[in-house]
């Protein structure tokens, strides 16, 4: 089962890995709107969603310090779109900019507005508005998000954010068989590189056999330490050999920005920081949850460590259950 706090992170992580890179592969919406003055509004909320895609934080609500003038060019467009509703591509645009200003009740109405002025089903679309009923209830994706979803697959069995939240979906019915074909199927498309980890990681969870993994590590936190996990912190995972005293590179490590526990991380070839292959022998696996969001150990840093041993297991399970004070 899903919990609402998994899909809040889970929804906000495919806004901007797969559903942020998909709207700049689309034709600029500016296009589509009559006057050089309404095109300028287009130009400046294309900025605004291209420059979403830069950081590898969810998008958060604007506010004071944010430029008021973005905000104002979105209140335009929406003053401009009540007098003159006929324009799906404006009421695309202008849901796509409520959900990165994190108005997604807002969004959601917005793109139904497109969806009433759009003949026949446009599979982006559908997805965009079921988006946006994901965030604006999370609970949804369970419900009528989750078979609008069905639906966008069902126009377009290559959706990305169909496979994703339609992944989601299935397993948070109990449907671990279709949730793995979904996310395999998007595995194989191109994805940012973090997204991937976090897909390849929802695949380790329900089984580590369909990643290509040299080893698959759950971390969880030791509950002693569940009011202890610093905010914002970032998520390290590092093998070495056991006899590795630990003053140079790992052989192989992982970082994520974005997880939520128990988290399985899969390290696979791409990981290696030194060869093509690991050695032979027994390996040390650490977990590090840093509070700065640096490799290096620090204070507030929650850590954990389990041995592994290749011959034996090909998955290990381990807890953060020591805080570094300094």
């Amino acid at each position: 089962m899903i919990f609402v706090a998994g899909i809040v992170l889970l929804v906000l992580l495919a806004v901007l890995f797969v559903a942020v890179p998909l709207w700049r592969q689309e034709r600029r919406a500016g296009a589509a709107l009559a006057g050089v003055f309404m095109a300028g509004i287009a130009m400046g909320l294309y900025l605004l969603i291209g420059r979403a895609d830069l950081g590898l934080s969810p998008p958060r609500a604007l506010d004071e310090n944010q430029p008021q003038d973005v905000i104002a060019m979105v209140e335009t467009l929406a003053e401009r779109l009540d007098e003159s509703p006929e324009d799906p591509e404006g009421w695309t645009m202008l849901g796509r900019a409520y959900v990165l200003m994190g108005r997604y009740q807002e969004a959601v109405n917005a793109f139904r507005e497109a969806l009433n002025r759009t003949p026949g089903e446009d599979a982006d679309l559908l997805a965009s508005y079921a988006e946006a009923r994901a965030l604006s209830d999370p609970t949804t994706l369970e419900g009528e998000a989750g078979a609008l979803f069905e639906r966008v697959l069902e126009l377009d069995p290559e959706n990305p954010r169909g496979l994703w939240y339609g992944g989601l979906a299935a397993q948070s019915r109990g449907d671990d068989t279709v949730a793995l074909e979904r996310w395999r199927k998007l595995l194989a498309s191109e994805l940012p590189a973090e997204f991937r980890q976090v897909v390849e990681g929802r695949v380790a969870s329900i089984d580590p056999s369909h990643v290509d993994a040299l080893v698959s590590v759950r971390v969880d936190i030791a509950p002693e330490l569940a009011g202890a996990i610093p905010p914002g912190g970032v998520l390290f995972v590092f093998l070495r050999a056991e006899d590795d005293p630990g003053q140079g590179p790992p052989l192989a490590a992982r970082r994520v920005s974005f997880f939520e526990f128990p988290e399985t991380l899969p390290l696979t070839r791409d990981d290696l920081l030194r060869g093509d292959r690991l050695p032979e022998g027994t390996f040390t696996v650490t977990a590090r949850l840093s509070a700065d969001g640096e490799p290096a150990r620090g204070a507030g840093d929650l850590e954990g460590s389990v041995k592994w041993d290749p011959r034996s297991a090909s998955n290990v399970e381990l807890s953060l259950d020591t805080r570094h004070r300094e």
